[in-house]
């Protein structure tokens, strides 16, 4: 049954996963021009205020009851009534100035209310990923299964917990990074970082460019421990640590190994004496193992100079950018919309890593372009912009027809004469070019197969199959 309800006895829920109710001055403007256009739904009674929670905590005190104590651990009152959908209807209608409201009231388990909203508000895409997050952890305080959650929301239950993985993050962080726009995508990168200290570091450049150099080197630096804490172990058992670069050189220490981190522990190379024979090592900052035994070293050999450490560093530097545009390949999901950019890509990479293989002159012929006017590659790129699958297809086939006299023979040393020779490169480019309308002649279909007359009617197979 619908009740028109005194508005100032009307509730927020306290566990609201929607904290922000957005503007409501086009709602509120709505509502005094045509009402309240659906009802409310509410629950009897509403969570005792704090204000209310401290006056009936000191008259405890001062006169401590049953009722009293009972008041004051529930924290709810039996008078008013608290909102469970409508939330925004109810503050744009105090804003318009509405006294009472329709309301449907029903009787709801605190379970219920909290899956009553939290569906609601998904349904209309009003929460954040923060507030949804809020709302499965509450569902599953409840005692909700992710499965559970997952048929009531429609939610996969890997987003569910992606989402409820990001209630681990700092609050304050999380809710600044929100405001740069962030996909749940990214959120789901941190889970990578294992350590939430670091995991909360990288959050503060999440939605910028920083973000996924400093998420690779979060990774690089856990992996970098874990790596190293598997050397140590393996080490320990028969070398003493040096703390002190100084101690190899003031004490004596000969260098008898040297290994890397990124090697796997199995080719660590345990010496035959170490019962016998006082072994150390030492893993530097850039992930070098070195095992050392007393003597005197080579300490030019072995030094670590100022310049070999910022060529370390300038190598983990590249290293880390390598591993960030592999990643970026590795994961793009947007080739289809970006097939130009991806087709300028392939051709301006084949121009710099094969510029001396290419036919020059063939790729001027089919694009038209006049060297003396532009260089090839400056000619090449100017075309994409009017046609850029031409531009593929001719620098492709450039490739590929590279000699005129290019066929399905050569010559025997024996006799110097012409002998049938399988031609993998000729059988892609038929392949392409039939796809593409091409017909093949009698002519070239002999050729191609070797029955062709100029083989004199017996063709030769050379065991090269080229």
């Amino acid at each position: 049954m619908i009740q028109n309800i005194d508005i100032n006895s009307l509730h927020p829920h306290p566990d609201n996963p929607r904290r922000d109710l957005g503007d409501l001055v086009e709602l509120a403007e709505s509502i005094k021009a045509r009402g309240i256009m659906q009802n409310l739904t509410v629950t009897p009674g509403h969570e005792m205020s704090a204000a209310k929670w401290i006056e009936l905590s000191r008259e405890y005190q001062k006169k401590p009851t049953e009722e009293l104590r009972e008041q004051i651990n529930n924290r709810f009152e039996q008078d008013g009534y608290t909102v469970v959908i409508g939330h925004r209807r109810l503050a744009a209608a105090k804003l318009a100035g509405l006294e009472k409201l329709p309301c449907a009231v029903v009787e709801m388990t605190k379970k219920e209310q909290v899956a009553t909203m939290l569906l609601e508000n998904m349904q209309r895409a009003d929460l954040t990923v923060y507030e949804q997050a809020q709302g499965f952890q509450m569902m599953l305080n409840f005692g909700e299964t992710v499965q559970d959650i997952a048929e009531k929301t429609g939610f996969s239950k890997t987003t569910i917990r992606h989402r409820t993985k990001l209630l681990e993050l700092d609050p304050e962080k999380f809710k600044e990074s929100a405001a740069r726009e962030v996909t749940l995508a990214d959120y789901i990168k941190l889970e990578q970082i294992k350590d939430i200290d670091l995991r909360n570091g990288v959050l503060e450049s999440i939605g910028t460019n920083n973000f996924d150099w400093e998420l690779r080197e979060a990774i690089n630096h856990e992996e970098y421990k874990e790596r190293k804490a598997v050397w140590a172990a393996a080490l320990k058992e028969f070398a003493e640590e040096i703390k002190s670069a100084s101690i190899i050189y003031t004490q004596g220490k000969q260098i008898v190994g040297n290994y890397s981190l990124n090697q796997s522990i199995e080719l660590l190379d345990v010496p035959e004496d170490a019962d016998t024979v006082n072994y150390f090592y030492q893993i530097s900052a850039y992930g070098d193992v070195r095992i050392y035994q007393e003597g005197t070293m080579n300490e030019v050999d072995y030094q670590q100079t100022p310049e070999n450490i910022v060529l370390t560093k300038f190598n983990n530097a590249a290293e880390h950018a390598y591993k960030l545009r592999q990643d970026f390949v590795k994961n793009y999901k947007g080739a289809k919309k970006h097939m130009p950019a991806i087709m300028e890509f392939w051709v301006r990479s084949r121009l710099i890593i094969y510029f001396s293989c290419f036919n020059n002159k063939r790729v001027t012929e089919l694009l038209g372009i006049d060297l003396n006017n532009e260089p090839l590659v400056k000619g090449v790129i100017s075309r994409f912009e009017t046609s850029p699958e031409r531009v593929v297809f001719a620098v492709a086939y450039s490739e590929l027809e590279d000699r005129k006299h290019e066929g399905y023979y050569h010559i025997t040393q024996e006799d110097g004469y012409p002998v049938y020779k399988k031609n993998n490169k000729l059988d892609l480019l038929y392949e392409i070019l039939q796809k593409l309308g091409y017909q093949m002649s009698d002519d070239e279909i002999a050729l191609r197969d070797g029955t062709h007359e100029l083989f004199g009617g017996e063709a030769t197979q050379s065991d090269n199959k080229g």
